[in-house]
């Protein structure tokens, strides 16, 4: 893909220049280059700053905005959201270049800049070389980055699934010994990411990732308790893989997919032996009751619930 290919959208290129005409720094970050070599279309655009938001604030006075997480200042154009954050590691007063901002994102595919002065990619993390490598990886120190915000963890998996990408074996590891620190991440945000890994075209592979690293156990323990749970000689799996298959062979749809995740979510918690035979006597309804509770834990709509848990019981 040749640079010159690269289409910025017109506000971006007016956003960059007034911060610019400010005697500010101005780059394009994250996504919008990580897409744009992918050879996607990109869809979130997102200008990194060594203005404070203050001063982003001061030179859009007319434009609607909002302050977003740290140092981010969500300006509304023609309809569209466009942030610019002040470059990471500011707010400490720790350097106030590009590159101190590159090495506080989470993934190197990630962590690469584009300069609109001198049209070049500002790349010193190999994110490039990454994403030939197919290889989500923390940028630096991945215990640094996913103690930043330990939802990282999930995002990690997320991306290596949405994009069919091998997770870096250092990243994995730190995954796997961090992976208690999800306790204290927002439901909202645990709830968002269970979603898209949910509605990735094979979601097991994520979900099996999650399990062996202990994410699983922190996000949904009740998934976690049937695995090697024997059925009866109807199945051919355990519960936790009937659970999986069922969820890879429903559409991608995230109703018919939560559902199929709850469908026999409390099986391990009903499960009798007969006559040597496993028994699941009213598993429909106590999982469409155990559904509700994860439901409600993880703050999903009362709407969705309502639906998950009619399917779920019938």
């Amino acid at each position: 893909l040749m640079i010159e290919d690269f289409e910025i959208p017109p506000a971006v290129l007016a956003i960059s220049r007034r911060l610019m005409r400010g005697g500010y720094q101005a780059f394009l970050v994250g996504g919008a280059i990580r897409d744009f070599l992918l050879g996607f279309q990109a869809k979130d655009w997102d200008v990194a700053t060594d203005a404070s938001p203050q001063a982003i604030r001061d030179l859009f006075p007319g434009t609607t905005s909002f302050h977003l997480k740290h140092g981010t200042i969500s300006l509304v154009i023609e309809g569209r959201d466009f942030e610019v954050t002040s470059f990471r590691g500011q707010e400490a007063g720790v350097g106030t270049g590009i590159e101190e901002d590159l090495a506080h994102r989470d993934f190197t595919m990630n962590a690469m800049a584009y300069d609109l002065i001198r049209g070049r990619i500002i790349d010193p993390f190999g994110g490039r070389e990454d994403i030939r490598r197919k290889l989500v990886r923390a940028v630096l120190n991945p215990m640094e980055r996913f103690h930043e915000d330990p939802l990282r963890m999930m995002r990690a998996i997320r991306f290596s699934q949405e994009l069919r990408y091998s997770i870096d074996q250092e990243t994995l590891r730190a995954i796997a010994s961090f992976s208690h620190a999800m306790s204290g991440v927002a439901v909202e945000r645990i709830r968002d990411e269970l979603v898209r890994v949910l509605m990735v075209n094979r979601p097991s592979v994520g979900f099996n990732l999650m399990r062996k690293t202990g994410l699983l156990k922190m996000i949904l323990p009740e998934l976690a308790e049937g695995y090697r749970k024997r059925q009866n000689e109807f199945h051919k799996y355990t519960i936790y893989w009937h659970i999986m298959e069922t969820v890879d062979a429903i559409e991608r749809e995230p109703v018919l997919r939560l559902s199929a995740l709850f469908h026999d979510i409390a099986k391990p918690r009903v499960r009798e032996r007969i006559e040597g035979r496993w028994r699941f006597f009213s598993h429909a309804e106590a999982s469409a009751e155990l559904a509700r509770q994860i439901m409600r834990r993880l703050r999903f709509s009362n709407e969705l619930i309502s639906r998950v848990s009619i399917l779920v019981a019938n």
